[in-house]
């Protein structure tokens, strides 16, 4: 008999009449996966949340983990058509890109519903906002070229405590907030926190579950905004599909009521960072370190912040403008083992810019090396070991061992492309 998880939705204003929090109650979770049961998105009473109609995006949100159990997910509450049909699109995309971690998972909502769709003419959209190179040009785009056809009216720009902030260290995300607050006021863009435990149920499949917990809190503002921006990770022609998030995704946690849209997806990072330095205000809160022992400000040491760097060079920027700390490429040599993610990021972020520079030879040259720490064997059995973590199933082990081989071959090709073998 398949396994059923239950999932129930309530709402709750705390006494002190501040913030409105919003619950989703999972039931059938394996006990020994050891996940919360109840999650919530707390908000602001000031930027006024509103449940949405549906239940889509909280069913969304907590998709990947329940298909990362298979079985049966009954949605006790209304679903739209339209949601569902997408949710439907985002889990086949996913287990076709990485069966190794989900399962065939069969959603079942007590009512579907119809959507109106929004007034014509409105252009108001909410933001994520992380305050990193790429949320922040779709903040700036939007916000200075509102007037353009293909840009939107933004409204809010949202900051997720829970993410790269943790919830026990709220002085951390407070600094988050007042470093993020000059860019908003810049923009005339309000900044709104908001808080989530969400990412507790599925850590382990970050970052594919980036966007699906993103969209539940942008989904709290549909009244007053039918539209949902993400700033584009990865470039469209991404070789690294399955790794991350990536922009083709962002769409399928869309309904006719609120429409998820990815911003800048056909640009590189360099070229995003281009483009916001013609305006210097961007650059001054600009914050990508999400390894340090203090994410509101900038390390300059892991290997996010050492490749922004390089991004900077490229595009002709000096880096103290963002970075306190001059820039040293020596611990990217110092990775005993180059976990797959940190492959991509090198291979996709940095190493197809800095190659065509001649005056960063010497910068190409560590990029290089470091894309080759640890042969691809090597490599795969870290993924599969790290993977094999994530399921307590015999079959997932199985098809993972199977899928070594391809994984072997692909890095092998990436390292061929690069002339490191």
């Amino acid at each position: 008999m398949a396994k059923i998880i239950e999932i129930s939705l309530r709402t709750q204003s705390f006494a002190d009449n501040t913030h409105t929090s919003f619950f989703v109650e999972l039931d059938g979770i394996p006990a020994q996966l050891k996940k919360p049961s109840r999650l919530y998105w707390k908000a602001p009473n000031s930027a006024k949340p509103v449940m949405p109609p549906v239940l889509d995006s909280f069913v969304a949100a907590v998709l990947l983990p329940c298909s990362a159990i298979g079985g049966v997910l009954r949605v006790r509450g209304p679903m739209s058509r339209s949601g569902l049909a997408n949710i439907q699109r985002l889990l086949q995309l996913r287990q076709q890109m990485s069966p190794e971690r989900y399962w065939p998972l069969r959603i079942e909502p007590d009512v579907i519903v119809d959507l109106p769709t929004p007034t014509p003419g409105n252009r108001n959209a909410v933001l994520a906002f992380s305050g990193g190179v790429d949320s922040t040009h779709a903040a700036w785009i939007n916000a200075a070229y509102m007037n353009e056809p293909d840009r939107m009216r933004l409204t809010k720009l949202v900051l997720v405590h829970g993410f790269d902030a943790p919830l026990n260290r709220p002085d951390i995300f407070a600094r988050m907030l007042d470093r993020a607050r000059p860019l908003a006021d810049h923009l005339g863009v309000e900044l709104v926190g908001i808080e989530t435990n969400a990412i507790t149920l599925s850590a382990y499949l970050w970052p594919h579950t980036a966007t699906p917990l993103a969209a539940a809190a942008l989904n709290l503002f549909w009244q007053e905004a039918p539209f949902g921006i993400f700033g584009g990770g990865f470039n469209y022609d991404s070789n690294f599909l399955a790794q991350g998030h990536q922009p083709y995704f962002d769409q399928y946690c869309s309904n006719d009521a609120f429409t998820l849209m990815t911003d800048a997806g056909g640009i590189t990072r360099t070229d995003k960072l281009r483009a916001i330095a013609t305006d210097p205000a961007n650059l001054k809160g600009l914050r990508v370190c999400w390894a340090g022992s203090d994410v509101s400000r900038n390390c300059g040491r892991c290997e996010k912040c050492l490749t922004t760097m390089l991004n900077m060079k490229v595009a002709g920027i000096d880096p103290s403008v963002v970075f306190d700390v001059p820039m040293d490429l020596a611990p990217l040599l110092h990775v005993k083992q180059r976990a797959l993610y940190q492959v991509r990021d090198l291979a996709e972020l940095i190493w197809n810019d800095v190659k065509d520079h001649p005056e960063l030879k010497a910068e190409a040259e560590v990029v290089r090396h470091a894309i080759a720490i640890g042969e691809p064997e090597a490599l795969a059995k870290v993924l599969s070991q790290r993977l094999l973590r994530n399921f307590f199933t015999v079959e997932g082990q199985y098809l993972l061992k199977q899928r070594k081989r391809e994984v072997v071959e692909k890095l092998k090709a990436l390292q061929k492309f690069l002339h490191l073998n």
